[in-house]
């Protein structure tokens, strides 16, 4: 009847070739509340459910052509118009099936949070950190504590989710941080803002300790802990309050006393 189809049963389409919708405007498809179901021959690709939401039976691809400086966007857009300290803005799982019980089954999942209350008044002013979680092995669920975080300030934490620090590592491990290198040996530089071009540096190198000290082209060793002797090396003077260690002399400018039971 005119432009509109009405059929009080089942309505089928079928065709040979392809079957093209052109229209000048949007195209409208109104399930009254069941699954929409696009389909190739017979199995379901992708389906869109108001219960499920949207499900893709395949990869998804997000602009695999387009040109210089035109990247690919994948946008989550939370419809929160009143957003508070610690509200999820947005999440992106990592789920499985495996093969019973009741799927899906969380593995991952990472979650955009807000770090504070937002003020969309104030330009800039959207707090927002990043927290990853991940599941264990532990017959627990790990996911409730996010595995890393880095925050509204930059600043990166390790099994927290409000770190005070850069870098701030909480661990019930002993040892809660390593830092190995494949090369020769391994080492952490320090720098402030009147550092040389080459900063202070503390190396590890096999079993032993060298510090270096900072220099525009060349670092002096200032005292190497060698671990198979039990030995400290001093490069130059050492001087311990007022008493000066120069070479095999020792020279104070006040009393010297060396005192010993033995």
């Amino acid at each position: 009847s005119g432009s509109t189809i009405s059929d009080s049963s089942a309505l089928t389409i079928s065709s040979g070739d392809d079957i093209v919708i052109d229209a000048e405007s949007d195209v409208n498809i109104d399930a009254n509340g069941g699954d929409i179901r696009f389909k190739d021959n017979g199995t379901n690709f992708v389906t869109f459910s108001s219960s499920t939401g949207s499900v893709f039976s395949g990869d998804v691809t997000i602009k695999s052509t387009g040109g210089n400086d035109d990247p690919a966007t994948l946008a989550l857009w939370s419809p929160d118009v009143s957003i508070s300290d610690n509200d999820t803005i947005g999440t992106i799982l990592a789920q499985g099936s495996d093969s019973g019980g009741s799927p899906p089954y969380l593995g991952g999942k990472i979650e955009f949070n807000a770090d504070a209350n937002w003020d969309t008044g104030t330009t800039g002013y959207y707090p927002t950190r990043i927290d990853f979680f991940t599941e264990s092995n532990s017959g627990t669920i790990s996911t409730a504590n996010p595995a890393l975080t880095i925050d509204s300030n930059q600043r990166v934490g390790i099994g927290l989710n409000n770190p005070s620090k850069p870098l701030h590592i909480y661990s019930s491990d002993n040892v809660p941080l390593r830092v190995q290198s494949t090369d020769a040996y391994s080492g952490i530089e320090f720098r402030d803002n009147t550092s040389s071009s080459l900063p202070p540096l503390i190396s590890a190198l096999g079993n032993d300790f060298i510090i270096y000290g900072g220099h525009a082209s060349l670092r002096p060793t200032i005292l190497t802990l060698t671990s198979s002797t039990q030995s400290a090396t001093f490069a130059g003077d050492v001087v311990v309050g007022d008493i000066t260690l120069s070479g095999s002399t020792i020279s104070d400018s006040s009393a010297l006393t060396i005192s010993s039971g033995d």
